[in-house]
């Protein structure tokens, strides 16, 4: 594994997870390398390190789980862009560890005036505001692109269907939803900005007015068709909700210098664990291959 395993808290499933990049440090002999740029390494156990900390985990059909793990592979590789980006700013250079870098960079390029600011510009996600949401889920159990594609499709083709008046959305839930929710007409209670739901799932339902129907949506579990059915207003003030929206600017902050970085590199894909291509499509190595 990585000599440098240290904390980075931002929002995802990375939160309270460590930074798992070797940075100049050859890997062990015995550990695969996943993706390499530059002095940058990340390794199969780095990926896998993160993986184990997911609750669930070991639930997750196949398909999921390489998702999951290529979405987390290029999390990964961001971070250790961000440190090139870094380094090349010449900011602390010499200070260590890393986070000790980020917070003081942070500190630096986001004021509390700029928290209000945000918050009020996105109220919805921070203020403690629910939805109560209807899904329909279609399951993706091939890991390939074209297995992605044809979900994809086959949920535009409900939608159309719903849209057009030809069935109800609990009616469409009960008939093709993947999900246990089908018997309660695709209803998953109340949901929050950032949980319980996956990141994707989350982001478009908040996108949402009532009564809507999302376009189809991937996440790890699948692809949904998505409903709001009911809309529980929050109170928090910014202030209240400080935390939650510098964690946010901070992962907004990090991905933006890590495209700053990108065209600079040539960062390669071992496919020794799954990762996203350019069009953010799954690419796993076949056994045999």
């Amino acid at each position: 594994m990585s000599r440098i395993a240290r904390g980075l808290f931002v929002i995802g499933w990375f939160v309270c997870c460590p930074m798992l990049v070797s940075w100049a440090d050859e890997p062990a002999a015995n550990d695969r390398i996943a993706a390499k740029f530059g002095a940058a390494t990340i390794t199969v156990a780095d990926v896998d390190e993160i993986f184990r900390r997911l609750p669930g985990h070991e639930n997750f059909s196949p398909a999921a789980s390489a998702r999951v793990r290529a979405e987390t592979l290029a999390q990964l590789v961001n971070k250790a862009l961000v440190i090139a980006r870094l380094d090349q700013q010449q900011f602390l250079p010499h200070e260590k560890p890393w986070e000790a870098r980020w917070v003081r960079y942070l500190a630096e390029r986001i004021t509390d005036d700029d928290v209000r600011k945000f918050f009020e510009q996105h109220k919805r996600d921070f203020d403690g505001t629910e939805l109560r949401v209807s899904h329909v889920l279609f399951k993706v159990d091939d890991t390939t692109p074209a297995a992605l594609t044809v979900a994809i499709e086959r949920a535009k083709q409900i939608r159309g269907e719903i849209v057009g008046g030809k069935l109800t959305f609990a009616a469409a839930a009960a008939k093709h939803s993947a999900g246990p929710s089908r018997d309660r007409g695709g209803d998953l209670g109340f949901i929050q900005r950032r949980g319980p739901m996956a990141e994707s799932f989350s982001r478009a339902a908040f996108a949402l007015e009532p009564g809507a129907i999302s376009e189809p949506v991937v996440s790890p579990f699948g692809v949904h068709l998505i409903q709001v059915t009911e809309v529980k207003p929050g109170r928090l003030l910014w202030t209240e909700a400080s935390r939650e929206v510098r964690e946010v600017m901070a992962a907004q902050l990090l991905r933006t210098l890590a495209d700053e970085m990108r065209p600079q590199v040539t960062i390669e894909f071992t496919g020794e664990s799954p990762y996203l291509d350019a069009q953010g499509q799954v690419i796993e190595k076949r056994r045999g291959q």
